[in-house]
């Protein structure tokens, strides 16, 4: 998905403002309904093992926080 742009929604999230591009795709500044900002990284180019190493970085973060990396919302 390579024609991603601003005012799209992807779940509950609508993005506003691309912030960088990683390896495997873009992250965008968002907002849900209640006012709540994150950032959503957003896999384009994730093959399977970019995938698995997404997957795997996820579960890493939702075992607590970790100091000085964002904790995952959704």
């Amino acid at each position: 998905m390579s024609d991603i742009s601003a005012g799209m929604n992807f779940g509950k999230w609508e993005i506003s403002k691309k912030l960088g591009q990683g390896g495997n795709g873009p992250v965008w500044q968002a907002s849900d309904s209640t006012g709540t900002n994150a950032a959503l990284k957003i896999l384009t180019k994730a093959k399977d093992i970019g995938h698995k190493r997404f997957r795997d970085e996820v579960s890493v973060m939702t075992k607590g926080y970790v100091d000085g990396v964002v904790p995952i919302l959704d």
